[in-house]
Order: structure tokens, then C-alpha cells, then sequence
């Protein structure tokens, strides 16, 4: 007869581990884990050195003027660029951010104006539906509003909006108004011309704007991003080459924290 002899082994029983085993351990793994990612004061620190790049335009842009005449003194190298190209790229930075202001401060008067025609379409394009109320009586005249470019918006019967639309609506109430007979009404075909060109040319200027605003918001923040990029390699070098002496350093090449 065969004998397994695991099961005639005298079996030592298990030592459960204490509570104070169990903390030793995990404060031993701990610290093995900081050693090897940083300690949480590392993380710290890193979040802190974070804080000093710009995050606006302005601040990116001042960051970046700071910089250039204390990379050109100190001569470091970075492989993707130099201080020249650097100079050139905040340069062409700082055209497109004075552009965009530029642009912005003309779209705002077209906006408010177009804003305000359009009040003025709304207080008179009663005026035609009083015209219809007395010639095709009250109950009727809404089956003529199309001939007018009147849909209802919301609640009421009006223009619709909308830049484009506007335009649509008011070139088919100027047909409207010849084909009705009210061309040479106070508010007929040259009340309502006087709106049409104005209207039509103020949101054909305010589209070209939108689109070179629109432009200029994705040239600028590529611009940026370029610009803070090399910005934040200079101060990752700062800190690799000054580890003890870092924030002053980085004071004197105009990373403040405060300034931003």
C-alpha cells in the first residue's frame, strides 16, 4: 500500500501576521513607491513649478519677451529651435493677437447695428399686417403673410431670424409689397429698401468678420501653444540645470507667478 506522504507530513500551522507586520509592510511599500514616482511633496512641488508658465495670451506673450534676451545671454540649446527663430515666432504671436483685437472692435459696432434694424424690423412689419388686416379683413390676412416673408417666430407672427433668413425674408416682402399695391405706402417699397441694403451689407460684413475672427482664433492658439512650448522646455531646463537654486532663477528670467 502505497502512502501519499503529503498527507503524513506533520503540518506546521500558519503564523497570522501582526498588525504591526501588516503597517511596517505598507509603509516599507510606501516609500519604495515614492522613491521610485517622487513623494507627494515632489508632486507638490511639480504642480507649484506648473503654475509659473502663462496660461493667457498676455501672459504668454509677456512671458515669452521676458525670455528671449536671457536665452540669447545664457546661450543654452534646445534641438527644435533658437533664441532667433524663438524672437520670430512671438513676433508673428503678437501681430495676430493686435489683429484679433482689431477685428473684434470693428464686428462690434456691425453686430449692435444689425441688432438694431432688427428692432426695427420687428416694430413695423406690423404696419403691413394692418394692411392686410383692412384689405382681406382680420381673420384672413395670416394666409397672406408668406407673400410678405411674415412666419410666425415663437409666439408671434414676424421676420424670421437669423442673419440669412432676414435677407430671404425681406427680398420676398419687397415682391410682396409690388404685388399687393403697397409700394408707395410710408411704409412701403422705400421704407423697407432703406432696411433691405443696410441689413444686407451689415451681415455680409459681419460673415467676413466671423470668418477672420474665426481664423485668427485657430492661427492664434497654435501660435500659443508653440510659444508656450518653448517656454516650458527653457523652464524644465532651468530646473535641471539650478535644482537647489530653481525659483530664483526662474524670477530672473521673468517666470512669476504673480505676473500671470
Amino acid at each position: 500500500m502505497t502512502n501519499d506522504p503529503t498527507t503524513n507530513q506533520e503540518q506546521t500551522p500558519a503564523t497570522e501576521p501582526s498588525s504591526s507586520m501588516l503597517n511596517d509592510l505598507v509603509n516599507t511599500l510606501t516609500n519604495a513607491l515614492n522613491n521610485v514616482t517622487g513623494s507627494s511633496d515632489n508632486e507638490e512641488d511639480a504642480s507649484r513649478s506648473l503654475s509659473y508658465i502663462p496660461r493667457t495670451d498676455f501672459g504668454v506673450l509677456t512671458g515669452a519677451k521676458y525670455v528671449i534676451p536671457k536665452w540669447q545671454e545664457w546661450g543654452v540649446k534646445l534641438e527644435y529651435t533658437n533664441p532667433t527663430e524663438f524672437a520670430m515666432l512671438v513676433d508673428v504671436f503678437e501681430v495676430k493677437l493686435a489683429s484679433g483685437r482689431s477685428a473684434k472692435a470693428e464686428r462690434t459696432p456691425t453686430v449692435d447695428r444689425l441688432k438694431q434694424l432688427r428692432a426695427m424690423i420687428d416694430q413695423n412689419i406690423g404696419k403691413i399686417k394692418d394692411l392686410l388686416s383692412i384689405d382681406y379683413n382680420r381673420k384672413s390676412a395670416p394666409s397672406h403673410y408668406p407673400s410678405f416673408g411674415i412666419t410666425k417666430v415663437g409666439s408671434t407672427y414676424t421676420l424670421p431670424t437669423g442673419y440669412d433668413e432676414t435677407v430671404r425674408a425681406l427680398e420676398v416682402l419687397l415682391k410682396g409689397l409690388d404685388t399687393y399695391g403697397y409700394a408707395d405706402h410710408k411704409y412701403g417699397r422705400t421704407f423697407w429698401l432703406d432696411i433691405y441694403n443696410e441689413y444686407l451689407n451689415l451681415s455680409t460684413k459681419n460673415r467676413a468678420l466671423t470668418g477672420s475672427s474665426s481664423l485668427y482664433s485657430g492661427d492664434k492658439n497654435v501660435l500659443k501653444e508653440q510659444v508656450t512650448r518653448v517656454l516650458r522646455s527653457l523652464f524644465l531646463m532651468i530646473q535641471a540645470n539650478y535644482p537647489d537654486t530653481w525659483p530664483h532663477v526662474a524670477r530672473e528670467w521673468g517666470y512669476l507667478r504673480e505676473r500671470y
